[in-house]
């Protein structure tokens, strides 16, 4: 179970905020990549694209041309809409973040930060509340595969944020509660 931190800025190509598997599996794959710099030798980058087409999926090069391959992964994002849709807000008009209940004003730092999204803009976002929780469901046959995703989302869950501003401290996840199983006992 998992909840949000701080507003989240993701976007559809609508402008309307929203939550997608595509977007947690993006910033695994981008923290998969940084922790298995390792692989790549004098400038080659073969065996690390190769070891993550293994568990994120990619393409390949064949004499036929281009190949896909897909992920032995899959991951299922569970919430309630009417949860989400109570959570998307805009910025209130006495220049303050919702959720974090605190004046724009009294803390020039974090008007920097989300200035471009939230200020310039005034794009709508989810805000942080602790009403709204979502599970993240991992699967695949391929038990190495799943045990390597089920690692790196531990890491993207302790390090890593979503959505626009992301680097800036916007869309941090805060884990609520792990079900423990055989693929990963409780890493937290």
């Amino acid at each position: 179970m998992l909840s949000l931190k701080n507003p989240l800025l993701n976007f559809s190509c609508e402008g309307i905020p929203e939550l997608r598997p595509s977007a947690i599996k993006a910033a695994m794959r981008f923290w998969w990549r940084l922790f298995n710099q390792d692989l790549v030798t004098e400038h080659d980058y073969s065996a690390l694209k190769n070891a993550e087409n293994r568990v994120f999926g990619g393409t390949i090069q064949t004499p036929k041309g281009e190949q896909k391959i897909r992920s032995p992964v899959n991951l299922r994002l569970e919430y309630s809409n009417e949860a989400l849709a109570k959570c998307i807000k805009e910025r209130s008009n006495n220049n303050s973040i919702p959720c974090l209940e605190l004046k724009i004003d009294e803390y020039p730092g974090f008007y920097y930060l989300l200035y471009s999204v939230i200020m310039l803009n005034k794009r709508k976002f989810i805000d942080c509340n602790p009403c709204f929780l979502f599970d993240v469901h991992l699967f695949s046959k391929d038990e190495a595969a799943l045990q390597t995703a089920a690692q790196v989302f531990v890491l993207f869950s302790l390090l890593g944020a979503l959505g626009a501003r992301s680097r800036r401290g916007a869309g941090a996840i805060r884990v609520k509660s792990v079900p423990t199983n055989d693929v990963l006992e409780d890493p937290y």
